[in-house]
Parts: C-alpha cells; structure tokens; sequence
C-alpha cells in the first residue's frame, strides 16, 4: 500500500511540473490523438438477454489558437460496437460503426494560478450510429 502511494505520488509530481514546462511555451496549432473505449453493461430479464462487446477506438482533435484569448478546436472519433440480443425466438445481432464529431470556440482567461490557466468552450458535435453488416 505505501509502496503504491509513492508511485502515486511521484507520478502526480511529474505530471505537475511537466505540464508547467510545456505551458510555457504556447503552439497556435495543435493536433492530438487519443484512445477512446466503450463500456457498456448487459442485462437480462425476461427471458431475454442483451450483451455489448467493449471496443476501443481513436479520437482525433486539431486546435488553432488565433490569439492569447481565442481559438477553435475539432475533433473526430471512431469505434465499432457490437450488441447482442436474445430472446426464445432466436437471437440477434447489431454490429454499428459509431462516429463523433465536435467544434467548439475556446476561450482563454487572462489569468494564472499556479501555472494553470482556465478555459471555456461552447460548441455542438454529432454522434452518429452507422449500421454494419455483420
């Protein structure tokens, strides 16, 4: 258990001082990939059963800050899902690609604390199921 802590700690600490190393130095434009996972809970009831595969998936996000209180920022995602049904009349299953997409305006205040400087987005996105064959 301690030992964990220590871990804990010292990975918060990096984490600290290196997101205050980079702050420093603001880039106008910004590209990010991360990874995404759908987690989703089965049920039963009825005399039926509904059961979803987790799956993992990519978003991507582009940003372009235009000054030192105003940018845009995008993203797109994707991951496939797959749901299955059963019932006494037979089973079934649904096996959709699933596409996010956003935008929003980012504004920066003028103001720091402690090396971290507030935002605000306001924006919209889509989450769009697109129905696989299987």
């Amino acid at each position: 258990m301690k030992r964990s802590i220590q871990v804990l700690a010292l990975i918060a600490t990096v984490a600290f001082w290196g997101t205050s190393a980079f702050a420093q130095v603001e880039q106008p434009s910004q590209i990010s990939v991360q990874g995404t996972g759908l987690i989703t809970k089965s049920t039963d009831g009825n005399n039926s059963t509904y059961k979803t595969t987790k799956s993992g998936g990519f978003l991507l996000g582009y940003s372009y800050q235009f000054s030192p209180w105003a940018g845009v920022e995008g993203n797109y995602g994707y991951t496939r899902n797959t749901q299955n049904y059963s019932a006494q009349s037979g089973t079934s299953s649904l096996q959709a690609d699933v596409h996010e997409i956003t935008g929003a305006f980012v504004a920066h205040f003028p103001t720091s604390v402690h090396s971290v400087r507030p935002y605000a987005l306001a924006g919209g996105g889509a989450l769009v199921f697109d129905p696989t064959t299987k």
